[in-house]
C-alpha cells in the first residue's frame, strides 16, 4: 500500500496461483487490521496511510492529534 494512495480508494490485487495457506492466513491478518485502521484513520483525519509510518511518527508533528481517553485506547488497540 502507498503512503499517498487515498484511503477511499483502497483496494487489493493478490496472485497467488498456487493457492499458499500462508498467503491466505497473511491476507485474512491484513483484512482484520483494516477493520480497525481504516475506521480510525477516517474518525482522526489520519493523513499519514500507512501504519509503520503513522506509529513511527512524533505525535507533536501529527496534525489533528487528539489527546482524548478514547483516542489512546483506540491507538493503542491498534498498536497491538
Amino acid at each position: 500500500m502507498a503512503l499517498d494512495y487515498p484511503h477511499d480508494k483502497l483496494q487489493v490485487y493478490l496472485s497467488d496461483d498456487g493457492g499458499s495457506v500462508v498467503t491466505f492466513l497473511a491476507l485474512k491478518q491484513a483484512w482484520k487490521f483494516s477493520k480497525l485502521w481504516v475506521p480510525f484513520c477516517r474518525k482522526y483525519k489520519v493523513k499519514i496511510g500507512c501504519p509503520e509510518a503513522y506509529f513511527s511518527t512524533d505525535e507533536s508533528s501529527l496534525d489533528g492529534t487528539f489527546h482524548s481517553s478514547e483516542f489512546i485506547a483506540e491507538k493503542k488497540e491498534i498498536e497491538v
